[in-house]
């Protein structure tokens, strides 16, 4: 896992690279704004393609954002498949039945605000 963690006095960031749902990042991540994470996809998608070891699925990134209280989740690293009018609201969905913050789902070259 390669995770890192930025902190002004402005705001809190904590970014994932490509990891699987470990504890370590909900303990780096605690409090942060903004987490940008991994999403995968599915755990079932990833299970039939033999993907689920050292990815997180949707369901793994709502949980780490929801146990560490992040405010917001940018989700990162999907697959084309990911688009608007299918895997795209069924990922939010199953991330919003259990993490309580802001779900981003970004598009290509979005600016995101970073103050509080």
């Amino acid at each position: 896992m390669l995770a890192l963690r930025l902190d002004t006095d402005r705001f809190s960031l904590a970014i994932t690279g490509d990891t699987g749902p470990v504890q370590s990042l909900c303990e780096l991540a605690r409090g942060a704004d903004v987490m940008v994470t991994m999403c995968g996809g599915s755990r079932r998608k990833l299970s039939e393609k033999g993907l689920d070891i050292g990815q997180m699925s949707n369901t793994d990134a709502g949980e780490r954002a929801q146990r560490a209280c992040v405010k917001k989740i940018v989700l990162t690293h999907f697959g084309s498949t990911f688009r608007p009018g299918g895997e795209m609201e069924r990922a939010i969905r199953e991330i919003a039945a259990i993490y309580n913050g802001e779900i981003v789902y970004p598009y290509e070259l979005m600016r995101i605000s970073l103050d509080r």
